[in-house]
Parts: C-alpha cells; structure tokens; sequence
C-alpha cells in the first residue's frame, strides 16, 4: 500500500534566490490577493532610482591594519610604465642649455673627454685610468667616466662639438634617474604594494632635488641609480614579510643586488656599502622569517660586489705606487653626531613639496601602526634615518652627500598617502591630517601667488637692488599670470579634494602642481646666469687662436694653480704647467707657445722680458694670455 501524502496542499513554498514571483496556491488564495492594488502597480512601472547609502566618515583608530593588496599584473606593470613618464617633463627639458658649471660634472666631464681622445688615438688601456689635464683622475673610481664614454660610442672626437658632449652625458645620467624610479618602484612593490609603489615613485620624481640634481653628468646623480637598485633588488630576495620565496629569487636577486653595489663602489669608492648596507641590514632584522638565509644572502652580495670591483683596484695599485692612498685617504672630520647644518636646511627646502609630509612619515611607524605593518614602514625609516645620521658626521657635509636618500624619503611620503588613501576606502579619516595638509596646502597657495609675481616683477626687483640678476629670464607678465592662475587652480581643486577626504586625488594635484611648475622652471634656470659659464667664450677664443700650437700656464711660484676644469673641458686640449726656464728654451727654439699667466703687474713684466706679447685677457679668476712669435 503505497505511503500516504504528507504534503500541505494548502502551504506555500517561498521563492528561491532570483525569483520575484510569488508561489501561490489556487485554492486558497484569490486574484485580489495576488494582483496589487493600481496605486502600489503605478510605483512598481516608475524607474528606480540607485540608492547609495553612504556611511559616515569616522575617525580611524589609532592602530590600523593595512590588507595586502590582491596581485595584478596589469596593474603593477601600467603604474609603472605611468609613475615613471609623468616624471620626465622636468628632466628633459632644455637638458642641453645649461653650461658646464658643477665641479663635480666638469671633472666628470673632463676626465671622459681627455680619456676618450686617448683611447681614440690609440692609447692602450687609456679607460683603465682617466686623466684630467694629463695627471691620473684618481680622486674615485672611474664609472661615471666609463658611463659618460660610453654616451659618446658613436661620436668622432674631431668633428663632435661641445654641446653634442653635454647633451649626450645628461641624457645617461636622464636614464640613470629612470632606473632610480624603476628602483623605487621595485623596493615600494617589496614593502608595500602598488599603491605605495606608484606613489612613492612620483613623490620621487617631482621632489626639487631630484629634479635639479639628475639633470647633470656627475657621480652623486650615478650612485643614486646604483644604490637604489641594489636596495630594490635586495628586498625583492628577502620578500621581507611574505611567507613564500623560492630559491631561484633568492639567488637572483642577491646576485643583482651584489652586481649593483660593486657598480656604486665603482662610482664614489669605499663610501658606497654605507649606503646600501643600513636598509638591508634593518629589513633582515626586522623580517621574523628567513633571518639566516636573508643574511648569508647580504654577505654572499657583498663579497660579489668587492670581487666585481677588485680587478680595478689591483690594476690601479699595482700601475700607481700613490692610488691607494688617493682612493682610501678621503675621511671628513667628525662633529656633533647630531648637528643640524645649513646644507641640511637646504637639503629640508629641495625636498619640495613633500617636506611637510615627510616629517608625519617620520613618526607614522609609532602613532599609526602595529606589528607586520610597523615593520614595513620601519624599513624605509630607518634606511633614511640611520643614512642621515652617518654623513651628518663629517664636518665637510654637502647636501649632494644626502641624495641617496631621496627614494627612502620616496617611500616614506608614499606609504603615508597610501595608508590615507586606504582610510578613505573605509570612509575613515586620520585624525592628525590636518597637522599635515593645512600647511601643505596653505604653502602650495602662497608659492602659487609669490612664485608668479617674483618672476614676472624681477626687472623691478634688479632696478630697485634687490637681486643682482634676473634669475629666471625669459617670462613675460602675461605667461606669468596664467602660470600663477593655473597653479592656484590646481592648489584649490587638491585642497577641495584633500578636504573631502579623496587623498589620492589630492597628491595627484600636488604631482601635477609639481611638474608644471619645476618643468616650466627647469627651462628658464638652465638659461639664467647660474648656468652661464664664463669660461666658455674664452676657452673656445683660446682654442681657435692657438690651433695646433703648445698652450702652457706658467708656474712661477708654487701657489700658481692650471686652468679650472670647465675651461680646460671648453678647450678641449691639455694645458701643461711651464716654468720660465722651459718657456725661453721653447722660444729660444722659435716654437710658436701660447701662455697662461696670472693678471699680475709682475708676471706681465716676466713675460714681456722674455720676449711674449699680450693677447688679450681672461676673468673669473683674472689672467692673462701671452704668445710668443713664431720665427
């Protein structure tokens, strides 16, 4: 007997998801009660509006977690391919208009031209050693004579002109800054993820210091690309914080780290493990995994780096007796190991515009983090903490000396905005923001207004004696005020943005703020005074004028110094010392010598004596130019 039906007929069963019609029992329900009534069916007919429901914004506690970001490869490849073209307008521009004035690039510049011309003339191994004026360039180690030589591969010394040279060695150190942004990038990715990554690359490249300082052929711009790589690539072996890490990146990436240091070592010398040693060295103490394997990795990168850069040394100790003693001999007198400086305040002002976020990412370690995430902002803060504090202790400090830690302070700025861009996502806001971003943007403004206004009234300002010269030449009024409305338009768009609490959008108003005016700023100082050398016209008078014949400068007392490198790289020619005695047996053998004498009464009475006429005169410091007459 089959099993009685134990069913309600009379039950109704509730619609599964998706459905919107409702289940009804025809016996026991009527047509009333299953059509609605006209008015509720005319609601029904109407379009329905979206509904956000928006949550209020909360202040965040002061301990936050900060998720992991889900990985993408598209993503993590478009930011960076973004973060570093954004950041080349200020770079390029009018690259090749500014004369050779730094010390440090005309040396470099120097040395690589005068070891160029050798090795084209058939010197052997004459890149093994440069020269500057015919003496050994051993004040540090000769990479950025090799890099610059290497600008120059398709050029025919005999027919490139001057400005060619410059051009050519500033766009190396151009891509050198663009591996310092990859580096930045790479090391953000490690610590953080793309967000912090893509920040901190563009608070990196639209930083003043940056900008100005890789612009130029010299060592300080070389080290920085060296050093970053080498932090970049030693992060990615230890994949600090991450649980997973096979073997083959491991192996890699400390053997691209060790590869980097000795280029750095290379660069600059002995000062280059300094460095890169502190960030690493932090990041293995501060990682609770892998501390053995990430610190034979470091030792295995050190020992990789002293053996790629050994061959030199032995090759140049073993050629000259007195290297060792110009290479090693170089060490500032300590000071107060907390001693604050004017260069300092200088490197505070270049930092523009980031300072005032740099000091909140100074203490965001120990006010608004905890555990994994205090240990990732802990990496950066010490590799600029423990780095500021070793060359605060010389006394001959130069704010170059602090360039390489312009990407910690990068990345610094970057996981600041990245953990205010995560509070927004929480519709949460920092409590403490308004200490950073109402200075931020109240300075913004004013540069928006004095800025414009300097530039436009400077003939005014020279007139009335308050500058010497024009300082950024070339702006007319009416440039001038659509810079200025256009930078206080861009200053009110972020702050509005700042204060809805859209933080992204408001450090992408001060990357755009910055690269219209350090762009349009670039281009006018690469053609002001500070970029004019004086030495130019006169080296180049020189050289046409003594053509082939001998130029000289006479070393009469032991105080007389040769020609500065910027004019002896204007020259293009080795200007030899002389004494009076081989000056006469060069006369005396009716060789036709040109001579570079102190602007003193008694050397040209010397030179009148012995037989030389005046030529004309060089400034900047005061000399002379004698030639005698060729018989």
């Amino acid at each position: 007997m089959p099993a009685p039906d134990r069913r309600d007929s009379s039950r109704v069963i509730r619609p599964t998801w998706g459905s919107v019609q409702p289940v009804v029992n025809s016996d026991t329900t009527s047509a009333d009660q299953i059509l609605p009534p006209e008015d509720t069916a005319a609601e029904l007919d109407k379009p329905k509006k979206k509904r956000r429901d928006k949550k209020p914004v909360q202040v965040a506690p002061r301990r936050v977690s900060v998720p992991p970001e889900p990985y993408d490869r598209w993503r993590l490849w478009s930011s960076l391919i973004i973060s570093v073209v954004v950041c080349l307008p200020p770079l390029l521009v009018d690259l090749g208009a500014a004369d050779v004035g730094s010390n440090r690039e005309s040396i470099t510049l120097l040395a690589a031209r005068e070891t160029w011309q050798a090795s084209f003339d058939g010197k052997e191994n004459a890149w093994l050693i440069p020269t500057v004026n015919s003496e050994n360039q051993l004040t540090r180690p000769p990479m950025s004579v090799w890099l610059t030589m290497a600008s120059w591969w398709d050029l025919d010394p005999q027919t490139v002109t001057t400005d060619t040279l410059i051009w050519r060695a500033r766009m190396m150190s151009v891509l050198l800054a663009v591996l310092t942004l990859i580096g930045t990038y790479w090391a953000g990715m490690s610590i953080g993820g793309v967000r912090v990554a893509r920040l901190a690359t563009m608070a990196l490249g639209t930083t003043l210091l940056f900008a100005y300082q890789m612009r130029y052929a010299a060592p300080d711009s070389h080290l920085l690309a060296f050093v970053t790589l080498s932090i970049a690539s030693g992060l990615w072996a230890m994949r600090p914080l991450k649980p997973i890490n096979w073997v083959g990146r491991r192996v890699s990436g400390w053997l691209l780290a060790g590869l980097a240091l000795g280029a750095a070592i290379m660069t600059t010398g002995w000062s280059a493990p300094i460095f890169v040693l502190p960030p690493l060295v932090a990041a293995i103490c501060l990682t609770p995994m892998r501390r053995v394997g990430n610190t034979i990795g470091l030792i295995f990168a050190i020992i990789l780096g002293l053996i790629a850069s050994a061959p030199w040394y032995l090759y140049v100790s073993d050629q000259v007796p007195e290297a060792t003693r110009q290479l090693f001999g170089q060490v500032g007198k300590p000071e107060a190991l907390f001693l604050l400086t004017w260069s300092h305040g200088r490197v505070l002002m270049m930092l523009s515009p980031w300072q005032i976020w740099l000091m909140g990412a100074l203490c965001q370690p120990f006010i608004r983090a905890e555990h994994e995430r205090r240990r990732q902002l802990l990496i950066a803060w010490f590799w600029f903490i423990l780095i500021f504090i070793a060359f605060s202790i010389p006394a001959a400090r130069h704010p170059r000396y602090l360039v390489p830690l312009l990407p910690a302070a990068g990345l610094m700025v970057g996981q600041l905005w990245s953990y205010h861009a995560h509070l927004a996502t929480q519709r949460q806001v920092d409590p403490g923001v308004n200490l950073l971003r109402v200075p931020h943007w109240i300075l913004m403004a004013i540069a928006s207004i004095a800025g414009p206004l300097f530039v436009a009234f400077q003939p005014e300002l020279l007139e009335a004696g308050y500058i010497d010269h024009i300082e950024l030449p070339g702006a007319t009024l009416p440039l001038c005020g659509g810079l200025g409305l256009a930078l206080l338009l861009i200053v009110l768009l972020g702050a509005r943005w700042h204060y809805k609490w859209r933080p992204r959008l408001a450090m992408y108003a001060t990357v755009a703020w910055m690269l219209i005016a350090t762009t349009l700023g670039m281009a006018a100082y690469s053609r002001s005074h500070h970029n004019q050398n004086l030495h130019r016209e006169h080296a180049e008078h020189l050289t046409a004028m003594a053509g082939d014949h001998l130029v000289v400068y006479l070393q009469h007392n032991a105080q007389d110094a040769p020609p500065d490198e910027a004019f002896l790289f204007y020259a293009g020619r080795v200007i030899r010392p002389a004494s009076l005695e081989q000056i006469d047996a060069l006369v005396a053998e009716s060789v036709r010598i040109f001579v570079i004498v102190p602007n003193t009464a008694e050397a040209g009475k010397l030179m009148m004596e012995h037989g030389l006429d005046h030529e004309f005169d060089l400034t900047d410091p005061a000399r002379r130019v004698y030639s005698s007459v060729e018989r």
